[in-house]
């Protein structure tokens, strides 16, 4: 029994020390020293005030996104709510045969105010849904650039031009971008 773990015990220290980086990427990943983030810290920081997690991490150049994100989404939702709120009391009104005020409003019928009001509501949810997302996808951002924090990224090139595209057999052409990038 001993002569095999014996046996095992030096083949695999043989494997491991014969294994060489045979692709030839170094190992210069991982900074000489470490910047010592914490990605739980930034996660809170986030969830607790949007974007306070990029300013832990430094890269405040990613607050104006954060909240322009926020903040149209937000918007949208606030404004599909105001629609919805007008035209369901537009709606219980003409049910009730009160006279709707409003003359833009009187200008359609019940069925229709319904079918009106039932699309801001939808509208209303789903950018209620989109406020949410933006949310978590700045609390993961901070996360993620939490870890990776004290990685050493190779230098690379990014290129953008515009560019003409000719339509199939006609003489038109669309405009469109060219991204390139080098490593």
């Amino acid at each position: 029994m001993l002569r095999v773990v014996l046996f095992f015990s030096i083949f695999v220290r043989t494997i491991l020390v014969a294994q060489q980086d045979s692709i030839g990427i170094s190992n210069k990943l991982i900074k000489d020293n470490p910047t010592e983030r914490s990605p739980k810290k930034a996660l809170v920081y986030s969830a607790i005030c949007p974007g306070l997690g990029q300013i832990y991490n430094k890269k405040t150049w990613k607050l104006p996104i954060v909240y322009t994100g926020i903040g149209v989404a937000g918007g949208l939702f606030a404004y599909n709510h105001i629609k919805y709120k007008r035209f369901k009391n537009a709606y219980i009104k003409a049910l009730a045969n009160e006279p709707i005020t409003d003359p833009y409003l009187s200008q359609f019928n019940p069925t229709q105010l319904y079918d009106i009001q039932d699309q801001y509501r939808t509208n209303r949810d789903l950018t209620g849904i989109i406020v949410l997302g933006v949310y978590a996808l700045q609390m993961l951002d901070a996360y993620v650039d939490a870890h990776l924090a004290d990685f050493d990224m190779p230098t690379t090139t990014w290129k953008i031009r515009p560019t003409l595209q000719p339509i199939n057999y006609t003489q038109q052409y669309q405009i469109g971008v060219h991204y390139s990038a080098f490593f």
